[in-house]
Order: structure tokens, then C-alpha cells, then sequence
């Protein structure tokens, strides 16, 4: 069977003139409460429970015979308490029919004849009426009486307060008197309010707010009544005097019955038409509906989760995803309708931010609402709003109730690796970071590059949609490997917005450019420059020290040079003596310590002095010279012409 977790409150009147009528006999046994299932009070004690369709399934006794029963009512375990008036007790039954205490509420003592109940929404009130005493009476689960509160009692009536319903703020009890008088009473309070409305020259009994309109649908004497909110009578259904009313899970018909009368009928509340008559065989005074919902429930609480926090207040970072949960309480197990979640910049939730959907509601169980990042900073409300269905009223999680405290969110930086070559200037990316405000400007920012070789300067900052780059110009002075430090300041909120990258700039060493400077002619001992060379480090940054040289002096002799020079321009020199003359090859190799190299080569013909003196000799030390020349005096002669 499927049980409600609601506040059920459901009252039905008696006449207090009228007189006991013999009821059928009981069905042996009575079966599980079904919604929709319809409780008809009768005399003697019994209770009829009839299927929609009005089969009788069941009678409950009260074993109370000299009774009859008027008002009904469940609470939120759906046992079923009534009012039985003659023999001034409250009867209670569980919700499956069998009979839990026939005097759960003995009133008997104070000659209190209870006529009608409705339970609050969190069971911890029932409120009872009666006809003789001008009193709502307020009761616990336990059946203990927790107050008696007098109330006024509207002149022609019975001077008590036969008819209870309570209002959806849980505290406001609507009730009547067999006047033409709606009477209301803040039980919270303790405070009789002003009438809710008046239906001039009826006398009025069974009484229902309905959930979503909060209407209020009423039987009288000369017919049922549909009244407004505000109390206006709508309709006016000419059935002829009824007693008994209560409204049908379908929320467009109720159920009502004559006093004392023998059939019950469903009307159309639009129409007012009779779409159903159930003859009971017997005189009906009260009647119920199993699964209805009247106008004090449903509630709905909420929660906001994001950023690591939960909720109805939570600070969370600009850029944070939040979403909202929604509870129902006080509804039927199988209440639908739906959720709408909304998001407002003020607290009393007029400026609409942005919704965050709206999602159906199935056998009572709620979705989450979507998530939404919020990027600028502030305070905003969340609401959450029930449409409520057929059997359930509306609900709303009011404002501000639930308060999303953005603040600024904190910027996350990332380390770049690039390239570049010592004494040449540069401008590079040297660090990206992100903003979870997507509105930012780059101009919100400012960036220190501290560039791993003692020096430090400004970075400029360039991006936008959250998504930033800082670039940097600068010129190492040493090839090499560098560490740097980025960091990034919010400018609007320096002290606790900054980040910090680490970079990494890859220095190469800069090329050598070398040129040729050996001598044409040498003697064989030879001593001077064999190259010329520049650094593209350029003139300020080259160091001598970072150069060494090789000469190869082309006879298979390699010996170290000697390195001169400033400012970018240097050369290398060397000293060698050749074992033969002849023409050779000098090449010289220049190596920086960074790396680079260059390498050049020239010819030089070495020579050498005849021998006796005064003379020299130039041959190929390999080839027979069979036309000498000699030199003699500063004079050659060729030989052997």
C-alpha cells in the first residue's frame, strides 16, 4: 500500500440537532487506506471506506455504538482520528482500519463534543472543533491536550466552533460556527483575526481551503460555496442543504452529502455538475478523502553546494559552479509538478540574475537545480519556487533565505619555456595566467619578470576572457640556462590575488664569424695572425676570456693560438717553424666556451736562405728544382739559362 508522509487535515460538521440514525453492519475486515479512498462518517459508530468509484471496501467500528462520526482527519503516518460527537471522544485507527483506541481523546469531563480536526503540517498540532464550546483545542500525537484556546463565536450560530481547516502558513485556523460567519484565529499568535467572509443568511458547516488557489470551498444550508482568497463567494452550487465537504484528489471536484442524508455526492467544482452519486444506505454526517492535501502543506527547504561548501549560506570564488537541492515536505509520496531554481542580485528577489532551470518533480523526490558559475563579484539569492499539482499546494523557499557570497576569484599562473641567444635582445611570452572572472581586463593586472641573471623588470600584459599572456624584452649576456620568476598581481586587490610562475629561458651562445689573416710569404719559422674573428654577441657582451684557438699549420702540426682583442673584434696568432719550405694550408678553429665555433683558413709559402748566406732558395721541398734562382744582393739571377 502506499503510505502519504503529509499533514492531512481533513474536518467534517455535525448539526447539533441532529438526531441518531441505525447504520448498516460492519464488513468483517477492514483493508489497507488507498488513495483516493473515500470515508464516509455514519451513525452508530461506523466509518464506510469506499474505492473511487464509491464499492463499499470496508467499515471501521468504533465500537463507540451510540455515535455517529462527523469530522476525520490523518496524520502524516495516515492514521485516521475521528470525531465521534455523541459520545464526546476522538476515535483513532491505524492505516490499515484496525482500531487503535476508541477513545484516544476521552472529552467526556468538560462535555466537550468534539465535530471536526485538522493536523499541522509537522504532526505536532491537532486542532479540534466543537460546537458547544467557543474553543480550538490543540493536542499532540500522544493525545495529550497542549491548549484551549478561546476564540469568538459569531452571533446565530452554536456559540462554539463546530468546522476547522488550517491555512498554509500553519498557524491561521479557519473555522465556522452554523452561522453565516467564516471566522479565522492565529493559533501561533493567540489572536482572533478578522472574519474572512460572510454568506448572508446561510448557516455554514464543513469547510476546505483548496491547495493551489487557496480558495475556499464551503458547505451551508443553502448549498455548497466556492469563496476567493480574498473571500469573495465565486459560486454559489444550488445542491440544496449540505453539511458534509471535502475536496477530491483530483483537485477539480469535491465530495458533500446532505445532513443526515443518505447519498454523497462528487461534484465539478467548474461546473458544478454531479459527476457521481454514492448511495450509502444509511445517513452520512462526515467525509474524508484518503490522500488529500490542503492548503498548509507542502513545505520546501533548500540547499546550495559549490566550491567545496553546503548550504543556505556559502562564499565561494568568482568562476565557481554552485547548484541548489530542494526538499519537499508535507507532500504525498507521489507529488509531481516541478522545481523553478532562480538566481536574484537583491534580497528581495526582484532583479533576476539568471534561472537555473526548472525540473520536474516525480513521486515527491526533487532534481537539482543546473549549475551556475557567477563571475562578478557580490551577493545573490537563490529561490526556489513549487508549482505544486492536483493534490499539493504551492511552496516557495522565500527570500533571502540562501545567500551565495561571490568574492574575487584568484588567478592561477603557468611557467613558459623558450629560447634565446646571449647579447641579443628578445621579446618573448614568459608566462600565461587564467581569471575565473571572465570580464576582466588585462589592465586589472600588473607583472614583475625577475629574469634569473640579477636583473628584474616589468612585464606587459596582454589577453582577455580570463585567459592572459605576460611578454617580457630583455638580453642575457652569457649563454646558459636561466630560472625566472613571474609573479602576477590583481591590482584591485594586491594583498590576496597574486600568483607566481616559474619560467625557464633556454640562452644559446651567439655564432663567431672568423676571417683569414695569415701572411703570403713567411720564412720558415713563422710568427704572426692566422685569423680574424667577431662575436655576435656584439661588443658588450663578448668576453676574451670565453675564446679559445686552434691552428692547424698544415704539416700536421696543431698547436693552440693566441687569442687579442676587445669590444667584438679580436684575433688569433701563433708561432710555428715549418721543417721544409713550400706552400701550406694554416687553418684556425676559434671555440667559444658557450659553444659556438668558426673555422677559416689561408696559405702562406714559406721560404728559406740559401745556404753560404746572401742568397735564399724557394722550392717544393718534394720536387727536384732544375731552374733554381737565386737571389743574391737584393738581385736574382736564373740559373742555368
Amino acid at each position: 500500500m502506499r503510505l502519504l508522509k503529509r499533514g492531512l487535515k481533513l474536518a467534517v460538521g455535525l448539526l447539533a440537532s441532529s438526531a441518531l440514525v441505525a447504520q448498516p453492519l460492519p464488513v468483517a475486515a477492514a483493508t489497507p487506506f488507498a488513495i483516493g479512498d473515500v470515508f464516509v462518517g455514519t451513525t452508530g459508530g461506523h466509518i464506510q471506506q469506499r474505492s473511487p468509484s464509491g464499492a463499499l471496501i470496508a467499515t471501521l467500528d468504533t465500537t463507540l455504538a451510540n455515535s455517529f462520526d462527523t469530522g476525520m482527519c490523518f496524520d502524516l503516518a495516515d492514521n485516521l482520528y475521528a470525531t465521534d460527537f455523541s459520545s464526546q471522544a476522538i476515535t483513532k485507527f491505524d492505516n490499515t482500519g484496525n482500531l487503535v483506541a476508541a477513545k484516544w481523546v476521552n472529552t467526556s469531563s468538560d462535555a466537550n463534543n468534539p465535530e471536526s480536526c485538522v493536523w499541522d503540517g509537522t504532526n505536532a498540532n491537532g486542532f479540534v472543533g466543537g460546537p458547544i464550546v467557543p474553543q480550538i483545542r490543540q493536542y499532540s500525537l500522544a493525545g495529550a491536550e497542549l491548549a484551549r484556546n478561546t476564540v469568538a463565536s459569531p452571533a446565530g450560530g452554536t456559540g462554539g466552533t463546530d468546522w476547522v481547516d488550517l491555512a498554509s502558513d500553519q498557524c491561521t485556523v479557519f473555522y465556522t460556527n452554523e452561522s453565516d460567519t467564516i471566522s479565522r484565529f492565529n493559533a501561533c499568535t493567540t489572536t482572533q483575526l478578522a472574519d474572512f467572509a460572510t454568506i448572508s443568511g446561510a448557516k455554514c458547516f464543513a469547510l476546505r481551503i483548496r491547495p493551489l488557489t487557496k480558495e475556499v470551498m464551503v458547505a451551508c444550508d443553502d448549498g455548497a460555496h466556492r469563496l476567493s482568497s480574498a473571500g469573495a463567494n465565486l459560486q454559489t452550487y444550488p445542491l440544496g442543504g449540505v453539511f458534509a465537504l471535502n475536496l477530491d484528489r483530483d483537485g477539480k471536484s469535491f465530495w458533500t452529502a446532505a445532513p443526515g442524508g443518505a447519498d454523497v455526492l462528487k461534484v465539478d467544482i467548474a461546473t458544478g455538475t454531479v459527476l457521481q452519486t454514492i448511495a450509502t444506505g444509511g445517513h452520512v454526517w462526515g467525509l474524508a478523502v484518503f490522500g488529500e492535501i490542503l492548503a498548509a502543506n507542502p513545505s520546501i527547504t533548500t540547499s546550495l553546494s559549490g566550491g567545496g561548501q553546503s548550504g543556505p549560506t556559502i562564499t565561494v570564488t568568482a568562476g565557481t559552479a554552485v547548484h541548489d537541492s530542494a526538499t519537499l515536505s508535507n507532500s504525498t509520496v507521489d507529488a509531481g509538478g516541478t522545481v523553478t531554481y532562480n538566481v536574484y542580485s537583491d534580497n528581495a528577489c526582484t532583479v533576476l540574475v539568471t534561472s537555473a532551470g526548472t525540473k520536474t518533480v516525480t513521486n515527491a523526490v526533487v532534481l537539482d537545480s543546473d549549475p551556475v558559475t557567477l563571475t562578478t563579484t557580490g551577493t545573490y539569492f537563490w529561490r526556489a519556487s513549487y508549482s505544486g499539482d492536483a493534490h499539493n499546494g504551492t511552496a516557495d523557499s522565500g527570500c533571502p533565505n540562501e545567500t551565495e557570497t561571490v568574492v574575487e576569484g584568484l588567478i592561477s599562473a603557468q611557467g613558459k619555456t623558450f629560447s634565446a641567444t646571449e647579447g641579443n635582445p628578445f621579446t618573448a611570452t614568459v608566462a600565461t595566467f587564467t581569471d575565473p572572472d571572465t570580464s576582466a581586463t588585462a589592465a586589472e593586472y600588473s607583472a614583475t619578470i625577475v629574469w634569473g641573471d640579477g636583473s628584474s623588470s616589468a612585464g606587459t600584459i596582454s589577453g582577455g576572457s580570463g585567459s592572459f599572456a605576460v611578454a617580457g624584452t630583455h638580453t642575457y649576456a652569457e649563454e646558459g640556462v636561466y630560472h625566472l620568476t613571474v609573479t602576477i598581481t590583481d591590482v584591485d586587490n594586491a594583498a590576496n590575488n597574486t600568483a607566481t610562475a616559474n619560467s625557464t629561458a633556454n640562452v644559446a651562445d651567439a655564432a663567431l664569424f672568423a676571417s683569414p689573416a695569415c701572411s703570403a710569404t713567411s720564412l720558415q719559422s713563422y710568427n704572426g695572425l692566422t685569423a680574424t674573428f667577431t662575436d655576435a654577441a656584439g661588443p658588450l657582451f663578448g668576453t676574451l676570456s670565453d675564446f679559445s684557438a686552434t691552428i692547424n699549420w698544415g704539416d700536421a702540426t696543431v698547436t693552440a693560438g693566441t687569442v687579442t682583442g676587445a669590444n667584438g673584434a679580436y684575433a688569433v696568432s701563433g708561432s710555428h717553424t715549418y721543417a721544409t719550405t713550400g706552400n701550406f694550408t694554416i687553418t684556425t678553429t676559434i671555440t667559444d666556451v658557450g659553444g659556438s665555433t668558426a673555422t677559416t683558413s689561408c696559405n702562406t709559402l714559406g721560404f728559406s736562405f740559401a745556404p753560404g748566406g746572401g742568397s735564399f732558395v724557394i722550392g717544393d721541398k718534394n720536387a727536384a728544382i732544375s731552374n733554381p734562382v737565386t737571389f743574391w744582393s737584393g738581385q736574382w739571377w736564373k740559373l742555368n739559362s
